[in-house]
């Protein structure tokens, strides 16, 4: 059985003396990543469940954050925020809404 070191052997650069700057970085990253993973399924969970839905509509965001309908729709067409159009209607699906909305430090 292999392990990390193992893996990650350290590559000679001319470039660079520190070889394993960018490995520590990005193993501290998939730390971060995964207890946020963990987080975002475990509140993704709690809304589907809570509302009874996979899939938030306009209506649904306005209940669940407060904000008002005009807010929502703006935000729901800019680039930023991970809706799909169906049709002539927009949703976001919850887990998508909830990693969104951590990584804005929205809460829910």
């Amino acid at each position: 059985m292999l392990n990390t070191q193992q893996l990650y052997k350290p590559v000679e650069s001319t470039i660079d003396q520190q070889p394993y700057q960018n490995h520590n970085n990005t193993i501290n990253d998939l730390h971060i990543n995964s207890e946020f993973g963990i987080a975002a399924a475990i509140e993704a969970k709690r809304l589907a469940d809570k509302h009874g839905k996979d899939f938030f509509t306009c209506e649904d965001l306005v209940k669940i954050t407060g904000f008002g309908t005009n807010n929502i729709r703006q935000l729901m067409c800019s680039d930023e925020f991970p809706c799909i159009q169906v049709g002539n209607r927009k949703a976001v699906s919850v887990i998508a809404f909830t990693l969104w909305s951590l990584k804005n430090n929205l809460c829910a």
